[in-house]
């Protein structure tokens, strides 16, 4: 990745003589990957940036648009949630048991 945040604070860290191991975890929220999932995740995307740009039909509307748009990044569902969480924790537990041969000389 290039031009990323992660990638930004990494250079402060190691310009300051820091060590910096990023990480970038990336979780599904919609099926996207099909045709189906594509076409809702598009159609949600321009009916919020319609909506920014030019206003909202109905305060119902702007509302059930923001609520899809969120959807999109951090969905509601707890089920999802609790697997994000079990996944990064899983993730960074190997990580930090790796991590003193990533740091050796």
């Amino acid at each position: 990745m290039t031009g990323d945040v992660v990638g930004w604070v990494g250079a402060m860290k190691e310009a300051a003589g820091g060590v910096h191991l990023p990480a970038v975890f990336e979780y599904g929220t919609m099926d996207s990957q099909t045709t189906l999932g594509a076409i809702k995740s598009l159609h949600v995307t321009l009916m919020e940036n319609q909506g920014f740009q030019h206003g909202y039909a109905s305060a119902a509307d702007e509302a059930r648009i923001k609520h899809d748009y969120r959807e999109m990044f951090y969905p509601s569902s707890p089920d999802w949630r609790l697997k994000v969480m079990r996944d990064s924790r899983a993730m960074f537990t190997t990580v930090m048991a790796n991590w003193p041969k990533l740091n050796a000389p």
